[in-house]
């Protein structure tokens, strides 16, 4: 094994607290790390904190939460009344929830065939996204004219009827068919 300089490990403590300062945390991240391995995980206390609140920081600004979570873990081993600490992991554990429910709701988005992610889809529905799209609208410009076809019923229809009439107004042909017994008026 070989040995190193004491020296020239703090150095490369010290270049990676300065490639962290000017934001290149990818950089600071392999930097403190090598440090880490080099120094074989071997600190005083205080070395060991201030080590792990580097990292913390680095793996916030990569929204790395669950390596955040696991470096103030580590933290709170060494010192575990220090306040920094524990409002860090209120924080990531805040940051790390709203990445779940924003990608949740993202991953919901997509899925969803519907226009709006709560509504259930019924196969009428789908029909005429369907009917609107093969005549070459984007789901986009679709839930435009629904929006628009609902506000200029006052709210009183809702998506289902607003497609039907935008269908209609657009001279495409539906089903001729078409059960009108589902389309339900908006009370509010």
């Amino acid at each position: 094994m070989t040995n190193i300089n004491p020296n020239d490990n703090r150095n490369l403590y010290e270049n990676a607290k300065q490639v962290l300062e000017s934001g290149n945390f990818e950089e600071a991240e392999q930097q403190f790390l090598q440090y880490l391995k080099l120094n074989q995980h071997q600190f005083t206390p205080d070395e060991g904190l201030e080590f792990f609140m580097q990292m913390i920081r680095i793996y916030i600004a990569l929204h790395q939460y669950p390596k955040a979570k696991e470096c103030i873990t580590y933290g709170l081993t060494i010192s575990p009344d220090k306040p920094e600490l524990q409002s860090l992991l209120k924080q990531v554990i805040t940051h790390e929830t709203m990445k779940k429910a924003v990608s949740s709701l993202r991953s919901d988005a997509l899925t969803s065939e519907s226009l709006t992610p709560t509504d259930t889809v019924s196969k009428k529905k789908m029909e005429y996204i369907k009917k609107l799209e093969e005549y070459g609208l984007t789901r986009e410009e679709i839930d435009y004219k629904v929006k628009e076809a609902i506000k200029k019923m006052k709210g009183w229809i809702d998506e289902k009827t607003a497609l039907f009439v935008v269908s209609k107004e657009l001279g495409i042909e539906l089903d001729t068919k078409t059960d009108l017994s589902g389309i339900e008026l908006n009370e509010g």
